[in-house]
């Protein structure tokens, strides 16, 4: 079995995959939400305390939970790059010394490419090639997976990723961190209201990202259509008993103004990828993908499209340990001497030859 191991922003997540049988033997996640509601987002120095304290509880609940211990261990796979560089020491730190005191393989992976073969952890995984659009907190990028280790870089986010993006305006609107599963709450409540927003590069070549402007877009539009523009974060429900009837409206009105141009352009960026590489099948992961509203966005145009839609598991859509796990098992079926011993530990990082030609 192999270990894999997550660390490289806020959750801290730990799986076991069984080589022989192909399968997700446990797992075990910890989210730090909680610790960083209060300032509104991510705070680097708690995230790695976070991390440090979790770890070991999260290792021991995980033998609980399969019946295994470290003696099953054949290697470990742990994220390496990219991330929160606190975050990810804690995690490469702690896998070093398992490799180091159990005498077993260890190897670095690619957060990004973890993610694009969260995919293939469902019974239908896609067949290549495939679309990969990632989008969290962290990341934007769409890629054209050609197969394993074959990557094509279409598009990424030029600033802000969209999960960013979807946290500083939920907190410009006096909302909780995570803000974009509560701004998507907001967005959800009838108004008779509208915000429009821009949609992003419009008329640009390529198929690269941007949020930053449509951020400022919705300061602006806060600060010109609210009574009040609010102070405190809180969750949803809680700000509604807050608001006057007037900044309920345009609250509305700007979540979902925001929400839909956010989804517009990505779906068109899609589209416009399917076309050019004449390629169907569409695989989303990210925890941005969660979002229900461009679930259905996305059903509706792969409908219209014939598109083939793959989207992981809740439990893998966003940063797990399971990925890593799954991710590194490719590596080890393809040639075990990748893993190299504890002091020569390598990142794998095929994703950073490909040039970017959105």
């Amino acid at each position: 079995m192999i270990l894999g191991i997550e660390s490289s922003c806020d959750d801290t997540s730990v799986a076991l995959y069984n080589v022989g049988t192909k399968k997700i033997i446990a797992s075990q996640t910890y989210n730090q939400a909680k610790s960083h509601a209060k300032f509104g987002g991510i705070v680097p120095e708690i995230a790695s305390r976070e991390h440090l304290s979790q770890l070991p509880g999260l290792i021991s609940a995980l033998w609980a939970e399969s019946g295994s211990s470290f003696s099953d261990l054949k290697a470990i796979a742990v994220t390496s790059q990219p991330g929160l560089i606190g975050s990810l020491l804690i995690g490469v730190s702690y896998a070093r010394a398992l490799s180091y005191a159990l005498k077993i393989p260890l190897l670095g992976v690619d957060h990004l490419e973890a993610h694009i073969f969260s995919a293939f952890l469902e019974q239908n995984p896609p067949v290549y090639p495939f679309l990969s659009l990632l989008i969290s907190g962290g990341h934007t990028h769409l890629f054209l997976v050609e197969g394993f280790q074959k990557y094509v870089l279409l598009g990424r986010t030029l600033d802000d990723a969209l999960g960013e993006a979807f946290d500083k305006v939920a907190k410009m609107l006096g909302l909780s961190y995570p803000g974009g599963p509560e701004l998507e709450k907001i967005a959800k409540f009838p108004t008779d209201q509208e915000c429009k927003f821009p949609i992003p590069l419009q008329g640009k070549p390529g198929m690269n990202f941007s949020f930053s402007g449509l951020k400022t877009f919705a300061r602006n539009a806060i600060l010109a259509r609210m009574q009040k523009q609010p102070q405190a974060l809180m969750t949803a429900e809680d700000l509604w008993d807050k608001l006057s009837t007037k900044d309920q409206k345009q609250t509305i009105a700007i979540a979902q103004g925001f929400q839909k141009s956010v989804f517009d352009f990505l779906l068109d960026r899609l589209e416009k990828a399917s076309k050019i590489t004449k390629c169907g099948k569409i695989s989303i992961c990210g925890g941005v993908a969660q979002n229900l509203f461009f679930q259905s966005r996305l059903q509706n145009l792969a409908q219209k499209l014939a598109w083939e839609i793959y989207t992981p598991h809740r439990q893998y859509i966003a940063d797990n340990g399971s990925m890593v796990a799954f991710l590194a098992s490719l590596y080890w079926e393809k040639d075990q001497s990748l893993f190299p011993n504890l002091f020569q530990a390598r990142s794998i990082s095929p994703l950073s030859l490909n040039a970017c030609v959105g």
